[in-house]
């Protein structure tokens, strides 16, 4: 009865981050800044005996790296559309398509599934107890191509679900990858 216990505990503590996620979104019609904001208060109030400072550094840290990784990204799109317009004509990319998918929305996707995610992970790595190893790399790749898919299945990221699914992703991955101890005793094999 003990082992039922602690695994819906656990699994209360990986879905919890991502409900609230989800309700913000349905629930709070505001601006995408204000859920960058809620997703780093969400992410480090779900795990602050997991950090590697005090609460309150905890705290603030965790929504300064969640908004430097949303500006940083949105830097890196704009800079590498800049650099792409000074060779390229950016309206003739959407004449070359692989499967429907014009080469300038691909321009759009890689920040949003590709750089922001990495930086998520990195920035994240500083301020919680994580550890590198092949499971959270695994955990890290499948959230990133989760994310290519996404963007490849919807044509972009210009749905209103876009930014829900892309937090709902990264609150899972990160927890996934904050409780994967715990994961990995749960579903090892025990000797008999």
């Amino acid at each position: 009865m003990g082992s039922i216990k602690k695994l819906l505990l656990l699994v209360g503590r990986i879905i919890s981050p991502i409900l609230i996620c989800i309700l913000s979104f349905i629930f709070f019609q505001i601006d995408i800044v204000y859920h960058v904001l809620f997703f780093g208060l969400i992410i480090i109030l779900f795990n602050l005996n997991r950090t590697k400072y005090s609460h309150i550094i905890s705290v603030i840290f965790s929504v300064c790296l969640s908004y430097l990784a949303f500006f940083i990204s949105i830097g890196v799109y704009f800079g590498i559309g800049y650099l792409l317009m000074q060779f390229i004509d950016l309206d003739k990319l959407e004449e070359f398509s692989i499967y429907g998918y014009d080469m300038k929305s691909v321009h759009l996707l890689l920040p949003f599934a590709v750089y922001s995610p990495v930086l998520m992970f990195l920035f994240y790595k500083t301020l919680l107890k994580i550890n590198k190893n092949d499971y959270s790399k695994i955990v890290m790749c499948s959230s990133i191509v989760s994310l290519i898919i996404y963007g490849l299945v919807r044509k972009g990221f210009e749905d209103e679900y876009a930014a829900a699914f892309w937090q709902s992703i990264m609150v899972l991955a990160l927890q996934l990858i904050i409780y994967q101890k715990e994961l990995i005793a749960l579903f090892k094999p025990k000797n008999r």
